[in-house]
């Protein structure tokens, strides 16, 4: 059996810490924000503040909801990493001798097919979280739009960018391309 671009070039594990730092801080600096008007209201209405003749009811029901929303929190702290490592694993590149195929998504899946004789460009870049995590994205161009969005396969070492963009240059050579 053949070995896949991707086993061939792995992604780095490091790209699932980049995804997850970012929605974490994300997730952590919202739900902290509504969670604080939560607790405020919450113990408000605990301690008599909207009236000492609170019924017993409405109490119940605001320390139900408060633990809801907490309830809700935890679950969203903890999907993030999962949803992150479930993508990471789904994640597929592979080429052949004619094409590159890239699928991603969990929920909602995308995939796009790229002719070698197509690719006008292929570079490599790092934002800032890239440079942190030691991460490389390679990117590949085609005079078609949806290249532009999910043409590249963003995770991967600094051997592995360069291996990829050679064996990508290798092969659009082997195609006529340029």
């Amino acid at each position: 059996m053949a070995t896949s671009l991707r086993q061939e070039v792995p992604l780095s594990w490091r790209k699932i810490l980049k995804k997850c730092i970012g929605g974490t801080l994300i997730n952590l600096v919202v739900l902290g924000i509504i969670s604080v008007f939560v607790l405020a209201f919450g113990f408000g209405a605990l301690h008599g503040e909207f009236g000492e003749d609170m019924q017993p009811r409405v109490r119940l029901f605001v320390v139900a909801m408060m633990a809801l929303w907490f309830f809700f929190v935890g679950v969203k702290l903890l999907w993030t990493p999962f949803f992150h490592w479930l993508y990471f694993r789904w994640y597929f590149y592979d080429a052949d001798g004619q094409n590159i195929v890239i699928r991603k998504g969990v929920v909602s899946k995308r995939e796009i097919t790229l002719p070698f004789s197509k690719i006008t460009d292929v570079y490599v870049d790092q934002d800032v979280m890239d440079a942190f995590l030691g991460l490389y994205d390679v990117h590949i161009s085609t005079p078609t739009e949806s290249s532009g969005r999910l043409a590249h396969i963003d995770g991967v070492t600094r051997e592995g960018s360069e291996k990829l963009k050679a064996l990508i240059l290798q092969r659009i050579h082997a195609a006529g391309g340029r």
